[in-house]
């Protein structure tokens, strides 16, 4: 009994863990789609992505400091915010 219990748990941790990881790489797709709409000069579409960026991440992501770190400010510094 106690062994199914842990393998239960271990599976709850395992899907917890995919999702935090699967919310992570959203952001880092986002944030290069919107890197690359500004390196092409579409600035609106560029604003727009960095928009939907900041209303999609999850928590998890916002946490992830490379993440956070890019929406308060370098990319802010280039001329959009």
């Amino acid at each position: 009994m106690r062994l199914e219990q842990t393998i239960q748990e271990l599976r709850v941790q395992a899907a917890d863990a995919q999702r935090k990881v699967d919310g992570i790489n959203h952001a880092h797709e986002q944030k290069h789609q919107c890197e690359s709409l500004y390196a092409q000069g579409r600035i609106h579409g560029a604003a727009e992505c960095l928009l939907e960026l900041t209303n999609t991440v999850n928590e998890d992501a916002r946490a992830n400091k490379l993440i956070s770190d890019w929406i308060a400010g370098e990319f802010r510094c280039r001329g959009l915010g």
